[in-house]
Order: structure tokens, then sequence, then C-alpha cells
């Protein structure tokens, strides 16, 4: 670990050598190497070798050590872990690597969970280190557009909501998801509800922070839920989970205009359960 640690990327003769061997450049090869040394901390069979490792090192190495790992080639399990480690070390030099895994959300990916854990993380380093959230990618459609607009939400909500600008920028958000997004917004929800299991501190919530602004667009959610939306493969109205998920968290921000949407579900043999469960839920409250 120190040693790609105090490595620069302009190699030897030695690190071109294996920097060639794997057909790379060495500052890539160094990036992919510490993100691998990373990786064994979750590997049984290293005994927690690597942890120690890790944990040995000093604060200013260990935020070096997880930079290089934050930008390697191939970004995949245990890149969230990553990033919320670096959150606390990080400053100025992380911006960039938070701006990435903020903006270049991998939609091809076989595990959306690790995808979206990176994202909030990194939405989290941007709001510690940043004055505006990662601009919109001019070329991105509707369900990108839409991870952006949440990012930014609880980008400011991070910053402080209680400030003027900040509650405009979260009211436009919360308005241009609902004017023009409310179909990607359920699988949003979903996978963001279904990412932190490794978050080791407070579990964001849009439901519990936003109930008011949330509860629209569950409804909307389930009187259109055939034409539920995602950014990821087998998400939206494919993945039966994403309407689960809407039912039930009526269920806990619902009132009593929200029985007449659930209503419709009633008789439906895969969802009236859990809608006849979230009406009594509601009529409890009210």
């Amino acid at each position: 670990m120190r040693a790609l640690i105090e490595a620069t990327d302009e190699p030897n003769a030695e690190q071109f050598e294996l920097a060639n061997t794997y057909e790379t450049t060495w500052s890539q090869y160094r990036r992919d190497a510490a993100y691998g040394a990373l990786g064994k901390i979750f590997e049984d069979i290293f005994q927690g070798a690597y942890y120690e490792a890790y944990k040995g090192l000093p604060d200013h190495q260990r935020k070096k050590l997880l930079e290089l790992a934050a930008m390697t080639s191939r970004p995949g399990f245990q890149i969230d872990w990553i990033l919320w480690e670096l959150i606390d070390l990080s400053d100025a030099e992380s911006i960039p690597i938070f701006h990435r895994f903020a903006t270049q959300l991998d939609q091809d990916t076989s595990c959306p969970q690790e995808v979206v854990s990176a994202f909030l993380a990194a939405v989290e380093g941007c709001a510690r280190l940043s004055d505006q959230p990662p601009t919109i990618p001019e070329d991105a459609k509707d369900d990108r557009r839409a991870w952006a607009i949440v990012g930014a939400i609880l980008f400011w909500w991070m910053k402080g909501a209680d400030r003027d600008s900040a509650l405009n920028d979260i009211a436009h958000g919360w308005d241009t998801l609902r004017n023009e997004h409310s179909s990607s917004f359920p699988d949003i929800l979903h996978n963001i509800n279904h990412c932190q299991w490794r978050r080791e501190k407070g579990v964001i919530s849009l439901s519990s922070c936003f109930p008011d602004r949330v509860r629209p667009l569950l409804e909307d959610a389930v009187r259109n839920r055939e034409n539920l939306t995602s950014l990821f493969r087998n998400g939206g109205s494919t993945d039966q989970r994403v309407l689960q998920t809407a039912i039930l968290t009526l269920g806990d921000v619902g009132n009593e205009g929200s029985i007449l949407a659930l209503n419709d579900l009633a008789d439906d043999s895969k969802f009236g359960r859990d809608a006849i469960r979230a009406i009594q839920a509601i009529r409890r409250r009210y």
C-alpha cells in the first residue's frame, strides 16, 4: 500500500515494464492496484490482514490510497465503501472523484445498489467541499436527468436546507420531478432505500425528509404503474419491487387522498395485499 501511495505517475523502468505487462499505463495500473488492495479487505481468505494494514496507515496516506482506488478503471464492488471512507478524510483534491461518481452512474451495472450507494456518498462529498451541485450532463436522457435533480436536492439539503436559496433550489427540483420526470422517481426512491446497508451514519430517506413532496409522486406511480422507467436494466415497471416500495411508502406518508390511488390496487393479485396494508396504515393515522 505504501509503495503505491509513495509512487508517482512517472514510472521508473521496473514500473513501466510492470504496467506494460498488463497493457495499461503506470498511472492507471497504480490506481487499479490500489483498488485491488482495498478489495482484499473483504476477502475472508486474508483474515483481516489488509484491513489491519489499511487502518495502520496515517490519515494522509489512507486518503491518498482511497483517492487512487476511487479512480480505478473498473469500479464495482466496494467502490461505495471507498467513497464513504474518503468523505471524512477528503479535501479540495477529492472533489473530482466525488464529481465523477455523482455524475457518471453506470446504467449497465449488474449491481445498482453499489452504483447508487456510491452516488449518495459522492453527493455528500460534493456538499461538503463544493458550493454548487454537479451540473446535469447536457446529453442526459430523462432518467439520468431525474437522478441529477435528486442529487441536487440532496446536495442542498446536506448543505443546509434552512437557507432561502437552498429552499428555493430544493422546491424547484421537486417541481421539476413532478412535472417532467414523475415516471422516473419511484425507481430512484426504491434504489436509494435499498442501497445503504454499508452507511454507518443516519440513513438518507427522501420520504422522511420530504413527505409532502414524495406523496404526490408515489400517487402518480400507482396510477401509472405500467409506465415506470429506470436508468438501470430491469428496473421501473419491470421490477415489481419498485411499485411495492411506492405502495409501502405511501402507507407511511400517504393521506386520505392517497387512498383513492391505492384503492385501484386493492384487488390486484400481485399488489393487493400491500395496497390494503397501506390503506389501513393511512386510516389509522386519520
